[in-house]
């Protein structure tokens, strides 16, 4: 969980660098299918790497997270409903990308960053299955008694083995993609009929509404 969430800082910090290049204020030249999901794949983007990340911590933060059951019950209700929405935003990002034919380089990125992302929260939710199945979280909820033994499906080397695995590869997919980052920052050359001047500070409009990330 440690090596997720210190990942899951990393790509906030990337939202906010891609958001800032030039080519990224294109999509507010596009009509509103296009624009649309774009937009959202940024604020949805960052906004589900920032609350995963936070609901991570909160394991550290009793006021947060007094008790193993009240942290994994934490983490069901935010993965219940927040994969499968990154992934409907994800597929409308890449639907729009098609369309548009013309992306430049920030938006592409993004789409790569959020489908890193729907892969972590993948384990960490598998994760989660597997604090379920332990004692201590068993006698919490009622279904243990003290000192009895729990069923020890959770500790066959099969399913330990398993979640291992996917951890591993969760966490190379996040290194290769660390190690794909240019070095410097690309030349970008604009084509939009009047590019607007996006820069840090300058919030991001959804839907009518504006959402600023500093």
């Amino acid at each position: 969980m440690i090596e997720v969430e210190a990942a899951l800082s990393v790509f906030e910090t990337r939202w906010a660098h891609l958001k800032n290049y030039e080519d990224y204020g294109c999509i507010f030249q596009l009509e509103s299918s296009l624009k649309t999901p774009l937009d959202s794949l940024y604020c949805d983007g960052r906004q589900f790497a920032g609350d995963l990340r936070e609901c991570l911590l909160a394991f550290t933060d009793v006021t947060k997270a007094p008790t193993l059951s009240k942290y994994v019950e934490a983490l069901d209700q935010r993965l219940a409903g927040g994969i499968p929405d990154q992934e409907v935003v994800l597929r409308n990002a890449e639907t729009a990308i098609q369309s548009w034919g013309s992306p430049g380089f920030a938006v592409p990125e993004m789409v790569r960053l959020l489908r890193q992302q729907i892969e972590l929260a993948r384990v960490v939710k598998h994760n989660g299955t597997l604090l379920k199945r332990t004692p201590k979280y068993l006698i919490e909820k009622g279904k243990l008694r003290p000192g009895e033994e729990p069923a020890r499906f959770w500790q066959r080397p099969l399913v330990i083995a398993l979640s291992a695995t996917l951890l591993a590869g969760a966490l190379t997919m996040f290194n290769t993609y660390l190690s794909k980052e240019p070095k410097q920052r690309p030349i970008i050359h604009v084509h939009c009929d009047q590019p607007p001047s996006i820069g840090k500070g300058m919030g991001v409009r959804s839907g009518g509404a504006t959402s600023a990330f500093h």
